[in-house]
């Protein structure tokens, strides 16, 4: 029994996130923030735990993996107004980029909110190199020009958590086993067997190489302990 602490309420399988050719290499969200529910039964206070990731692949070949853990440092509303981006920049409305505490260097990511369509440039990692009230701009021309952002998408601050290896066929062809993301040799971490995201935090997936052409494909499931 815990004293002054909060036990998991709720273990919930996550949907998979699947990569293949035609979706590239953008990130895609793994495991979302966890909305608070004090006053639902079991309580939930918006926190969470990961205790189960594993990949699988049936590329023929080794791909890597890049895992990140971001958090939503600006969504697009109110405090916004209409967001867009072009193929450098993101621009709001209305409110402050900086008082957000974005700075140059910070690393950026946009996503959709949760259960909307996916938008062009999600996934898409840029770096800082001004920060300006109304506008981020990135390095190079990573973007895909949207002229106006889904009301809800997160403007994350990302970092990096792991990079591994997939080796080919991992999972799936009943000989290389699937890989645990979490305890994992290549995690420099000092907690490592499990990962602990707030109600703003958000973990993020990515393919650094594009996989190869269908039928292949990289699979990611995680199991998620709520508080």
């Amino acid at each position: 029994m815990a004293i002054e602490g909060t036990l998991p309420a709720v273990f919930r399988h996550l949907p998979p996130v699947t990569f293949i050719a035609a979706n590239g290499i953008a990130a895609k969200v793994l495991a979302e923030p966890t909305p608070a529910a004090p006053g639902n039964t079991p309580a939930l206070y918006g926190g969470s735990t990961l205790i189960d990731i594993t990949a699988s692949s049936s590329d023929t070949v080794n791909r890597d993996l890049q895992l990140y853990v971001a958090n939503q440092t600006t969504t697009v509303g109110t405090a916004t107004g209409m967001a867009s981006v072009t193929l450098q920049t993101v621009v709001r409305a209305n409110g402050d980029f900086i008082a957000d505490g974005w700075r140059v260097g910070d690393l950026l990511m946009l996503f959709a909110p949760a259960g909307a369509a996916a938008q062009a440039s999600e996934g898409v990692l840029g770096i800082v190199t001004a920060a300006a009230s109304s506008t981020l701009t990135v390095n190079g021309t990573p973007f895909t020009a949207v002229g106006s952002l889904t009301a809800g998408t997160r403007i994350c601050r990302v970092k990096p958590h792991l990079r591994v290896t997939l080796p080919a066929n991992a999972g799936s062809d009943g000989i290389t086993p699937t890989v645990g993301l979490l305890n994992h040799g290549k995690d420099g971490a000092a907690v490592r067997s499990e990962l602990k995201l707030d109600a703003a935090s958000l973990l993020v997936a990515a393919l650094p190489v594009a996989i190869s052409a269908l039928p292949a494909f990289a699979s990611l499931s995680a199991v998620v302990a709520l508080y």
